[in-house]
């Protein structure tokens, strides 16, 4: 897979068909080209365009990366994509603004963002700047390595954990970093608690990851009024 400057990432092509491709990064003369090529001979690693309107051989501009993975992550993250795409609209849209803010490098304040797409490459969003209609479509790369289908629920907790992080208490305090915390601590304790101690134990043990999460959140508030 490919990834080009502008965002653009190609479809998976397979190994027999990359050593037929050819990457130009020189101009006849010599000199460097001010964007890297990737081409292939017609019928060979055959890409949908971005417009949707037609196929041909691969064409990527500016690449910045190549990324080689066994073909059975690429169809077995393939097979994931409509889900975790549904999944993270609905129930993380925090989370995918954070991460156009944080990693998007964009030239103006994020107002919303969406997941489009989910590739070996990274989270496809599309993002609107400001109080404009000005989308556009950012490919945010994962911070980490993509081994399997599986580790795309860590790479992303922890992109959210990170983009969190990095953009600050007080953006964590306006948008309920903690409170969510909390919210999603609860079931997974509960769960805990009940194979372990039975049900006796629920309400108290509720109690306490809520009094924990408060006390977290009054120390954070604290130290962003100082």
């Amino acid at each position: 897979t490919f990834v080009g400057s502008d965002g653009l990432v190609t479809q998976p092509i397979v190994a027999s068909e990359l050593v037929q491709g050819v990457l130009l990064h020189t101009a006849a003369d010599g000199s460097g080209l001010p964007a890297l090529r990737v081409w292939f001979p017609p019928g060979v690693a055959m890409q949908q365009s971005p417009c949707k309107t037609h196929v041909s051989p691969a064409n990527v501009k500016g690449v910045v990366a190549c990324i080689v993975i066994e073909k059975e992550v690429t169809d077995a993250l393939a097979m994931r994509e409509a889900r975790v795409v549904a999944h993270m609209n609905n129930d993380h849209a925090d989370s995918i603004v954070a991460y156009a803010r944080a990693f998007g490098s964009l030239p103006g304040q994020v107002s919303s963002a969406e997941l489009t797409g989910v590739s070996v490459a990274g989270f496809a969003l599309r993002v609107t700047l400001g109080d404009s209609d000005d989308a556009r479509n950012v490919l945010v790369r994962f911070t980490q390595s993509l081994r399997g289908a599986s580790d795309i629920r860590t790479i992303a907790v922890k992109m959210h954990r990170d983009a969190f992080s990095q953009l600050g208490l007080c953006y964590r305090l306006a948008n309920g970093y903690y409170a969510r915390a909390v919210t999603m601590a609860v079931p997974h304790l509960r769960r805990a608690m009940r194979t372990h101690f039975g049900g006796a134990t629920l309400m108290l043990s509720g109690v306490a990851v809520l009094a924990a999460g408060l006390v977290s959140l009054r120390r954070h508030i604290a130290l962003a009024v100082r």
